[in-house]
């Protein structure tokens, strides 16, 4: 992921979080922009591109190819130290995929670049948390992982 990116991200990212009921204002894209791309911060990102071919014929009949691509999928994860396990687990944070290319292999691929990444790391394993009426995600997540015997709490601070 690189700065050219952020046009791109954004709108995913704000279709993410309103499917989560939380719309994310642009300064706060911004903030969690920074977070992605700042090498001190421990939050990471892989993004899924979509590449088309585009052919384009002038006046003269000759015919130009381009090559373009736009992002369809992004996710975020951080590493976390395990002191029961006296590891590192590589946790994900946030996954999504444009709903146009769903059941194609994006959120796959994603996942396994993570994994790919916590190898690299020498992390122990991957975590993702999906929410409980998120049909769509929990079966792939059924193919991708296993359920744990964890139930995940949270409180206000």
């Amino acid at each position: 992921m690189d700065g050219d990116d952020f046009f791109e991200w954004k709108p995913l990212f704000q279709q993410y979080a309103t499917f989560y009921g939380h719309p994310v204002p642009d300064e706060l894209s911004l903030t969690i922009w920074g977070w992605l791309t700042d090498p001190r911060q421990n939050l990471f990102a892989f993004v899924a591109e979509q590449k088309r071919t585009v052919e384009m014929t002038n006046e003269k009949g000759e015919v130009t190819t381009l090559e373009t691509s736009h992002l369809v999928g992004f996710i975020h994860f951080c590493a976390v130290t395990r002191a029961l396990h006296a590891d590192v687990q590589m946790q994900i944070q946030d996954h999504y995929v444009e709903p146009t290319v769903r059941r194609k292999g994006v959120a796959k691929a994603l996942i396994e670049a993570v994994k790919m990444d916590a190898r690299a790391r020498g992390a122990a394993n991957v975590a993702w948390a999906v929410a409980t009426d998120n049909r769509v995600a929990r079966g792939m997540s059924d193919r991708l992982g296993r359920q744990t015997d964890w139930v995940v709490f949270e409180t206000d601070v």
